[in-house]
C-alpha cells in the first residue's frame, strides 16, 4: 500500500473530495492542514505555487482534479470500463459547470453586483437550475450516476450540493432525485463517520480571493496586459481608470509617481513588468515550472524588441514625413526577421497550433496578443505572412472571456 500525504489549508475547499474518497475506501493518509500565515513561506516549495497537493510515496501530484481522478482509479471509484470512466467524467464536467457559475458571484467584491449575479444564477431558468436539470437527467432513476454504483461522480455531486445549498437553502427542492443522492452518500457509514468527526472549519468555497484594484489611465497602454491577465484568469478586479486631468492630484499618492499601480488587499505594487509577473504567477500564466517560466520571459523579451522601434519611430512619431519613411522601413526591414523568429518559436511548441509555452495560454500569448493591437492598426496585413502567429492571435481573441471583455472595453486611441 502506498503512503499518502494530502496537504491543504484547514478548510474543506478543494481537498475535501479526496478526503471523502480516503474515508470511504478506509485508506490511511496524512491529512496535513496548514494555517494561512504559514502559506507564504511554504508556497515557493510547491510545484505550482498552489494547494492542495497529494504526495504518493513522496512523489508530488498538484492540481486537485488530477489527483482526485488518480485516487478514483486507485480506489475503484472511476468506472469499470473505459466507457464508464468517460461517463464519470461527463458528470464531473457538468458539475464543474455548476461550480463555475457559483464562483462568478462568490468571488465578486462589489456587494450589489454580487447579489445581482447570485439572483440570476439561482433564478428559474438561471444557469444553476439549467445545470441541475442536466444532472438530474444523467442520474435518471438510478441510485448512483454510473453503473448504479458509487463513483467519483457521486462524491462530486455531494460536495457541489454543499456549496450550492450553502448559498441558497432550499434551492434544490425541485430536484428530489439529486437531493436523495446527496443524502444517500452522506449516510454511507464511513462517510457519515467522517462528516461527524472531521474538523469544524469556516465554510470555504475556495481559497480566499484577494481584492485587486488596478490603477491606470483610461487607455490600453501599459495597463492592458494586466487587465487581460485578470480577464483570462476569470478573476474580478477594480479597473480604476484615471483621466489625465485628474493625474496631477493623484500622482503624489503613487509609489513611484507613475502608473500602472496594482493594489492587492490595499498593498501597492508599482512597475508594469513587476505587476504582470506577479499576476502571471498568481494566475498560473507563468508556466508550470522554472524552465517554462524562462521561456515565457524569452517570448516577452522578443515582443519587447519587436514593439520598441515601432513605438519610437512609427506610432508616436509626430512628423508625418518621417513617420511614413519609418513605417516603410519598419514593415519591410525591421519587423520581418523578428516576426519570423517568433513564428519559429511558436512552431517549436506543438507545431504552432497551440500557445507559445506548454499546452495552455500564458503571459507570453497575452503580451503578443496585446502587442499586435497598434501594429495591426497601422498595417492590417502585418501578420499575413506568418499564419501561425495570426492564428494564435485569433485563438486568444476567441476565448470566451477575452471576447466578452473586448466587446465592452472602453474604446481608446492607445
Amino acid at each position: 500500500m502506498p503512503t499518502y500525504k494530502l496537504t491543504y489549508f484547514n478548510a474543506r475547499g478543494l481537498a475535501e473530495l479526496a478526503r471523502l474518497m480516503f474515508a470511504e475506501k478506509g485508506v490511511e493518509y496524512e491529512d496535513v492542514r496548514i494555517e494561512r500565515d504559514q502559506w507564504p513561506d511554504m508556497k515557493p516549495n510547491t510545484p505550482q505555487g498552489q494547494l492542495p497537493i497529494l504526495e504518493v510515496d513522496g512523489q508530488v501530484i498538484p492540481q486537485s482534479k488530477a489527483f482526485c481522478r488518480y485516487l478514483a482509479r486507485e480506489f475503484g471509484f472511476y468506472g469499470s470500463t473505459s466507457l464508464d470512466t468517460a461517463c464519470v467524467d461527463v458528470v464531473c464536467e457538468t458539475i464543474d459547470d455548476l461550480l463555475q457559475g457559483l464562483r462568478k458571484f462568490f468571488a465578486e467584491q462589489n456587494e450589489e453586483e454580487k447579489a445581482k449575479k447570485k439572483a440570476e444564477f439561482y433564478s428559474d431558468g438561471g444557469n444553476g437550475q439549467v445545470v441541475l436539470k442536466r444532472l438530474e437527467k444523467l442520474l435518471g432513476n438510478d441510485d448512483y450516476f454510473v453503473e448504479n454504483k458509487l463513483s467519483l461522480a457521486d462524491f462530486s455531486m455531494m460536495m457541489a450540493s454543499d456549496w450550492y445549498l450553502r448559498n441558497s437553502e432550499g434551492a434544490m427542492d425541485n430536484f428530489p432525485t439529486l437531493l436523495a443522492l446527496r443524502k444517500r452518500v452522506m449516510e454511507l457509514p464511513k462517510i457519515a463517520k467522517w462528516i461527524e468527526t472531521r474538523p469544524v472549519t469556516e465554510f470555504k468555497f475556495s481559497n480566499k480571493m484577494p481584492s485587486y484594484k488596478l490603477n491606470y489611465f483610461n487607455v490600453r497602454g501599459r495597463g492592458e496586459v494586466s487587465r487581460l491577465c485578470f480577464v483570462v484568469a476569470g478573476v474580478p478586479f477594480e479597473d480604476f481608470r484615471v483621466e489625465f486631468a485628474d493625474w496631477p492630484a493623484l500622482k503624489p499618492k503613487m509609489p513611484n509617481g507613475a502608473m500602472p499601480v496594482l493594489e492587492v488587499d490595499g498593498k501597492m505594487l508599482p512597475e508594469t513588468q513587476a505587476i504582470q509577473g506577479y499576476l502571471a504567477r498568481e494566475f498560473n500564466l507563468a508556466g508550470t515550472n522554472n524552465w517554462e517560466s524562462a521561456l515565457v520571459n524569452v517570448v516577452a523579451e522578443m515582443i519587447s524588441d519587436l514593439k520598441k522601434p515601432f513605438s519610437d519611430k512609427v506610432f508616436f512619431e509626430k512628423d508625418e514625413a518621417k513617420k511614413a519613411e519609418s513605417t516603410k522601413t519598419y514593415f519591410e526591414e525591421t519587423a520581418p526577421p523578428m516576426f519570423k523568429r517568433l513564428e519559429e518559436r511558436l512552431k517549436a511548441n506543438g507545431d504552432g497550433d497551440g500557445y507559445f509555452v506548454g499546452n495552455k495560454i500564458s503571459l507570453a500569448d497575452i503580451i503578443f496578443f496585446n502587442g499586435m493591437d497598434n501594429v495591426l492598426k497601422v498595417k492590417a496585413t502585418a501578420l499575413d505572412d506568418y499564419p501561425k502567429l495570426k492564428a494564435l492571435r485569433g485563438r486568444v481573441a476567441a476565448l470566451k472571456e477575452v471576447a466578452a471583455y473586448l466587446e465592452k472595453r472602453p474604446v481608446t486611441n492607445v
